[in-house]
């Protein structure tokens, strides 16, 4: 059988029908076909081509999300969102792959380890991107140049910030939120009641209700504190996954390459990806300040509304505890043994991050 193999999917095509479908499109000869190495929750093709003048390119097949953290709601992965944001990061003037063949859906037959066909496997053709992920890239250049690249993402987080919703949440294609709420208190206790719903069923009693009673000891100070400090709240379109490591870099632009988690939510999500990613050299210092402050203020500058110190921290703080307990339960759930190896190890970083009482950026990443 010449089913494609991967230890992250259940369900994959084989080689021979995707191959019948691409001989379909009339682009040219196709000299080979293979799964990216990164691919570990969309499997994610690249296609190489030779043209009829003997021009070699490439194409990329994006498949439907399959391992993470897929118990939000159903409505929140669709090749039809991707499609979407991906037209409307092109309209904000951003740099994305162009999604290819008028944005069809295509499907073949999707098959099990075992051979059995068990559903379609669904995908769509978009553009190849060459370049470097951003989070590998800055650990590889001097600081004068770490200060371009976050200048650079914190530029695009504040474009992409500038779509506002009317309530929070995950969203399907038509930005429909599932959070049902547009008060910051109301979308802190959503964070809440989600993540606890979500650890109960797949971590434990325990730890949910260590989690529980971090969120509730800080959202409602902070929801007030909020008020009262004349912040509004900021249903800002965010990425939520579209970290440096879903960023690629090729001489100067930077190109965002997955949109799979978009949603409404308050911009400092974002910077939480980031800070997964990237939090030791965010909390280096460059001309007498952090990165993190660089970072925080290069995005002001760029238009994004953040809340003052010391809630911008605090709300850090807790938006954080959500991302890593989002990223416990994507883990825990992942088709990849290697993915849910590391469940426990995060389970206890995040035990560290609550314990913290009033941190400073420096003391959240010197835990993680």
């Amino acid at each position: 059988m010449d089913r494609f193999k991967s230890k992250y999917f259940r369900v994959l095509p084989k080689k021979s029908e995707i191959l019948s479908q691409l001989s379909k499109l009339i682009i040219g000869k196709i000299d080979n076909i293979y799964l990216f190495e990164y691919s570990s929750c969309s499997a994610v093709f690249c296609v190489e081509v030779v043209d009829k003048n003997n021009k070699q390119f490439k194409i990329v097949i994006r498949g439907e999300q399959q391992s993470g953290n897929v118990q939000r709601p159903e409505n929140s992965y669709s090749l039809e969102k991707e499609i979407v944001a991906y037209k409307l990061m092109l309209k904000l003037g951003l740099n994305v792959p162009n999604v290819l063949f008028n944005s069809k859906i295509f499907s073949v037959p999707g098959y099990d380890e075992k051979g059995m066909k068990v559903k379609n496997f669904n995908f769509f053709f978009m553009s190849y991107v060459e370049g470097i992920a951003v989070d590998k890239k800055i650990k590889i250049v001097d600081d004068y140049e770490k200060l371009i690249l976050l200048n650079k993402v914190s530029s695009i987080m504040a474009k992409v910030h500038s779509v506002k919703g009317k309530e929070y949440g995950f969203i399907d294609q038509y930005k429909n939120a599932s959070f049902h709420t547009d008060t910051i208190d109301g979308f802190l206790n959503a964070l809440h009641s989600i993540t606890i719903k979500l650890l109960k069923g797949n971590i434990g009693d325990e730890f949910a209700r260590e989690v529980s009673i971090f969120m509730k000891d800080k959202i409602f100070p902070l929801s007030y504190e909020l008020k009262n400090s004349g912040y509004s709240p900021q249903i800002s379109l965010v990425l939520f996954d579209g970290s440096a490591g879903n960023m690629l870099i090729n001489d100067k632009n930077i190109q965002i390459i997955d949109l799979v988690n978009l949603g409404f939510f308050e911009p400092l999500t974002d910077f939480c990806a980031h800070f997964f990613c990237m939090k030791d050299i965010l909390i280096s210092s460059y001309k007498g300040k952090r990165f993190w402050d660089h970072f925080v203020e290069s995005y002001k500058a760029h238009g994004g509304i953040l809340p003052s110190e010391p809630y911008l921290t605090q709300l850090f703080h807790i938006i954080n505890v959500y991302f890593l307990c989002d990223a416990i339960i994507g883990y825990k759930t992942h088709s990849g043994s290697n993915k849910r190896e590391k469940t426990n190890e995060l389970i206890e970083a995040t035990r560290r991050v609550m314990s913290l009482v009033s941190p400073n950026i420096s003391d959240i990443a010197e835990v993680l």
